[in-house]
């Protein structure tokens, strides 16, 4: 019997095609902005022409972080350089690095051809103490009726939806907000450096409050929280996520909220 999701991860290489255009990829009916300091400037699916444009953007912002030192302040990382690695019809590679006070945030993103976009984040420099940061992926509110994963039984998303570190070994994080025609998926990874001491994993923070994801202003906010980090000299803090921008594809309406995370996460495992 062949798998219900393999078809995911096993279309021919006809069936998707992927563009380079200054720093907006291009892949089928997906539009993938890359911002200056490599993370995502915002993603549409469908509806490219300036008229619909925003109707079909998955973003309300970019995809960003927050590194507080204390309670109020927090460190202003600027873009110094950006530059793709890698362009092929398959797969695009990227670089891009920001520096603030001393140290360097340099990210490195791969984007694949079905949509899955694999990140990996290090903070290096100075020894400091971060009081927290945040990780934050402000969702339009129009695109986020439905979440799967994180333990949720229904199809449409509650009013605030809170996941913490202390879940881990019974429920993973990584989640699908989205509408009946696009979304966009999130999968914190484990570091494989985890057991090295000159690697801080952001993610696994005992102090760590994870996910809170709720209606903020005019943005539905998927917010990581990680507590308190001690940063000392010669050590990277890593922060490495993959995102899968989804359409609707093959799935019938009503959405199953589950059935579309389980569909997602199966590509975004089976991608390499």
């Amino acid at each position: 019997m062949i798998n219900q999701f393999s078809v995911y991860a096993q279309q021919p290489d006809s069936y998707y095609s992927l563009k380079v255009i200054g720093q907006t990829l291009l892949l089928r009916e997906r539009k993938i902005e890359v911002n200056a300091d490599g993370l995502l400037k915002q993603v549409g699916v469908g509806g490219f022409s300036d008229s619909t444009a925003k109707l079909h953007q998955i973003l309300y912002e970019p995809v960003h972080f927050h590194y507080y030192i204390d309670a109020k302040k927090q460190l202003k990382f600027s873009p110094t350089a950006f530059r793709f690695l890698t362009v092929g019809k398959d797969s695009v590679t990227w670089w891009a690095q920001s520096t603030a006070e001393g140290l360097k945030q340099d990210v490195f993103g791969k984007a694949y051809a079905n949509g899955v976009i694999r990140f990996k984040v290090h903070v290096s420099g100075a020894q400091l103490k971060f009081n927290n940061i945040n990780f934050h992926i402000p969702f339009n509110i129009a695109n986020s009726k439905y979440l799967g994963g994180l333990g949720q039984k229904s199809n449409i998303r509650r009013d605030t939806v809170k996941w913490n570190l202390r879940n881990y070994s019974k429920i993973k994080p990584a989640f699908w907000v989205g509408n009946e025609w696009r979304g966009l998926y999130l999968r914190l990874d484990d570091e494989p450096n985890s057991n090295n001491n000159n690697f801080v994993n952001g993610w696994s923070n005992e102090k760590s409050e994870g996910f809170q994801i709720n209606v903020k202003g005019s943005s539905m906010l998927s917010d990581f929280t990680t507590g308190s980090i001690a940063l000392a000299s010669g050590q990277e803090l890593t922060f490495s996520y993959t995102i899968v921008i989804s359409e609707r594809g093959n799935l019938k309406l009503p959405v199953n909220s589950k059935k579309k995370f389980k569909q997602l996460l199966y590509l975004d495992l089976h991608t390499k």
